[in-house]
């Protein structure tokens, strides 16, 4: 398990998950980082699996973002502005495509420090799960 995902359970639970925006991409990294914990014996596959069949079963209460030909022309931009990695591109792409409000301000949240670095001179609020208070 990743350093900030206890952290980071804890802290969504407190809100509604309609309010929790996430591109599609997420579901696919969050699945891709389980695999890779169960093929380097981080984690054994039956919690792999069950980490799978949880994400799966959670996911579909959040509002999912596409990942669609005008999303990954808009990260070409956000690339060349902040230097990113394509996916992380697209993870703040999809951020900065969301309508702002002052009521319900967007807080972008992500482990990575250059992402959230480009998240922050983008104008957008950051959360690293990492730095939560363990739950």
């Amino acid at each position: 398990m990743e350093v900030g995902t206890a952290r980071m359970t804890h802290f969504v639970a407190g809100l509604r998950r309609a309010d929790c925006h996430i591109s599609q991409l997420t579901a696919l990294e969050i699945r891709s980082a389980i695999r890779r914990k169960e093929s380097a014996y981080e984690t054994t596959h039956d919690d792999a699996e069950q980490a799978i069949s949880s994400l799966e079963r959670e996911i579909r209460f959040y509002t999912l973002h596409p990942v669609d030909s005008a999303m990954l022309f808009a990260s070409q931009a956000t690339i060349d502005r902040h230097r990113l990695r394509a996916l992380d591109a697209i993870q703040l792409s999809t951020a900065l495509s969301l309508p702002l409000s002052d009521a319900q301000p967007l807080i972008f949240v992500a482990a990575d420090k250059a992402l959230l670095q480009a998240a922050t001179n983008s104008g957008l609020l950051t959360l690293n799960p990492e730095d939560l208070p363990q739950p």
